[in-house]
């Protein structure tokens, strides 16, 4: 399993945790933990947080819907935002009406801010055969196409 397939999964995982018993008060959270998210959050505040012990991360909760990650040593690792079909960039918009054309419906556009691969998107594509995530680059190019 790749890194971006583990990555989609996790966000899975991590939503499931916060709904469940995993949230942590901002309190317990550590002093570089918080100071990372809090530089990274654009001004939106920090709903909650989740502690990955499995993975070795700190996952905050935004108000805007994103899910930042950072690892233990307070180092932000990726931010995931959920963002509507109208803001998507328009290399992204033509690469998604090519799956459109072929008669997939189209939803959660989600735009990844990662430390290492940069902006990335995914999105999650359906047909009468296939449920498949699509992993897109800034430059509109298909990374993956990975099954759901």
């Amino acid at each position: 399993m790749n890194r971006n397939q583990v990555w989609i999964k996790s966000l899975l995982v991590i939503t499931a945790l916060i709904l469940e018993t995993g949230v942590w008060a901002q309190e317990a959270v550590p002093a570089h933990a918080k100071a990372t998210a809090e530089g990274k959050a654009a001004g939106h505040s920090i709903k909650s947080w989740v502690v990955d012990k499995e993975r070795s991360k700190y996952v905050a909760v935004l108000s805007n819907g994103a899910v930042m990650e950072i690892d233990m040593k307070g180092k932000w690792l990726r931010t995931s935002t959920p963002i509507s079909e109208q803001k998507l960039p328009p290399l992204i918009v033509a690469t998604v009406d090519k799956y459109v054309g072929d008669g997939y419906e189209v939803d959660n556009y989600i735009r990844i801010e990662d430390a290492t691969d940069g902006d990335l998107f995914a999105v999650d594509i359906t047909s009468d055969d296939e449920d498949a995530t699509l992993l897109i680059d800034k430059k509109g190019k298909v990374l993956r196409k990975e099954g759901r």
